[in-house]
């Protein structure tokens, strides 16, 4: 399978800060459902429109919705854009069996509707406008590959933007091929021809400019970014159509009153706009329609951009927020099933309610451990989590205290009168390699054991000084609460 356009966690994100962003564009022959909160038109032709598919692995993709309940009047001003949001989403809804053609690069794959997902497990609302990582659903509709055995598929960590459609669609729009022309991740720039006529149209000084993908035989795009001017700053998508010798753009303004670039239109943009990564195009009826995702800082935005007169207009699906070093979902069911095997180990333990949690890489293989504690953070537990099964490492009762060390939990209390007990639970590959436990009495070792079999003294006391003495960063933490109150 080609590479796809996918994510890394802290540089995936959209542009949901756009700061003073202005576009326009009207178009003409396609059927008008609204406009956006910035004025675009959302536009559709008589078939269903291409959707967006968030692909993390063939067991784990989604079409993610951006709203849930259709918008009211009494939303004032954001009900003419939202009920266009909303119009669109239901468009796709609609024909959610019908789409069954799942563009991946340059591979096409035969796919099937599964369900439309809105709850997760513990029977909650998903979240819309989200993109989550691989372990955290949103809420959308399923699909799955009609040949769940094609050995070009594979499991993405980050995950990615993938373009679906009709066949419907598909009748009268032909795929044409993307090509990026970076070179060593360097674009060249637009002719000095095109840059002079920008120059001229808006009297201002380009700043910088790059070709960023060859389109079919016959189109280019790329930006174009102007030197600030009056405390604005003005940038252009560009399409060139190469053998009618025209140029679309679409503007996006921001303000640079501050100064310093650090957000102008996304956050954390440095003052450079950024170009969008084109998914797939296609020429139909009315034209070349554009499939694209940008990606900013905290957010992506997807959608499509059409050729209109002499403006390219961009309509956007949805600008999601992305949550960067998002952890694996622990839900109620997870929780009951970890207390089911705590009380199976000790009956007493009926009478301790863990409700705190928090995910810890004890033995540092990537595979993370499950520490539960009670309201309290007196009775403690540990679990490790592996293909949604977990197993109980070891609990801590109210008389002992803990400590994470690297691939180690350390366990210490009072032992009844002069005695202290240590015990030491080594942990690899998510699993106790070994438990020691030594007694002290009037702080002078009394006995040792490894793995059940008693130690000599000596010989304990210098395996417990080689334990692992790194102190997990972990333990410093927040708790994640489940109020069993």
């Amino acid at each position: 399978m080609k590479k796809l356009y996918f994510l890394a966690a802290a540089t995936a994100i959209i542009a949901m800060g756009a700061c003073g962003n202005k576009t326009k564009g009207d178009v003409e022959g396609l059927d008008t459902i609204g406009t956006d909160s910035v004025g675009n038109p959302f536009v559709v032709d008589n078939s269903a429109p291409p959707a967006f598919l968030y692909y993390y692995g063939p067991d784990n993709m989604c079409v993610l919705y951006w709203m849930i309940a259709e918008p009211t009047p009494s939303d004032e001003e954001w009900y003419e854009p939202a009920l266009a949001s909303w119009k669109l989403q239901e468009r796709i809804h609609q024909n959610a069996e019908k789409y069954t053609k799942l563009f991946m690069g340059e591979d096409v794959f035969d796919v099937k509707f599964v369900a439309e997902q809105l709850k997760n497990p513990d029977g909650g609302d998903l979240p819309t406008s989200i993109i989550h990582n691989k372990y955290n659903q949103g809420a959308g509709l399923t699909y799955a590959f009609k040949d769940p055995n094609d050995k070009r598929l594979k499991d993405e960590d980050w995950g990615g933007m993938c373009v679906l459609v009709t066949d419907e669609y598909l009748k009268t729009h032909k795929p044409l091929a993307i090509k990026p022309y970076s070179q060593f991740d360097v674009e060249p720039p637009f002719q000095d021809e095109i840059l002079k006529t920008m120059e001229a149209k808006y009297n201002l000084k380009v700043q910088t400019s790059c070709k960023v993908f060859q389109i079919g035989d016959r189109y280019d795009y790329g930006v174009i970014q102007f030197k600030p001017k009056d405390n604005k700053v003005m940038a252009l998508d560009v399409v060139i159509d190469n053998k009618e010798n025209k140029t679309y753009i679409r503007e996006s303004e921001g303000d640079c009153s501050a100064g310093e670039f650090d957000s102008v239109w996304n956050v954390d943009d440095g003052g450079e706009y950024y170009p969008s990564h084109l998914l797939m195009a296609f020429d139909g009826p009315l034209g070349c329609e554009i499939c694209f995702v940008r990606g900013a800082p905290e957010s992506l935005t997807w959608g499509v951009m059409r050729l209109n007169g002499e403006e390219l207009v961009r309509q956007d699906y949805d600008c999601a927020y992305v949550y960067v070093d998002e952890g694996i979902p622990f839900w109620k069911k997870d929780l009951a099933e970890c207390v089911k095997l705590y009380n199976a180990d000790d009956p007493e333990n009926k009478h301790n309610e863990l409700c705190k949690w928090i995910y810890i890489d004890i033995d540092n293989d990537g595979q993370d451990e499950v520490w539960l504690c009670d309201k309290e953070e007196k009775n403690h537990a540990f679990f490790s989590h592996h293909d949604n099964t977990f197993k109980l490492l070891c609990t801590v009762d109210q008389r002992l205290s803990v400590k994470i060390y690297n691939n180690r939990i350390s366990v210490s209390g009072p032992a009844g009168g002069p005695a202290w007990y240590y015990a030491d639970y080594l942990i690899k590959d998510s699993k106790v390699e070994h438990r020691f436990t030594m007694t002290e009495v009037y702080g002078e070792p009394d006995n040792c054991s490894l793995d059940g079999k008693e130690l000599p003294i000596e010989e304990g006391v210098k395996y417990r000084e080689a334990l692992p003495s790194q102190e997990h960063w972990l333990n410093e933490h927040y708790w994640n609460t489940f109020d069993n109150e």
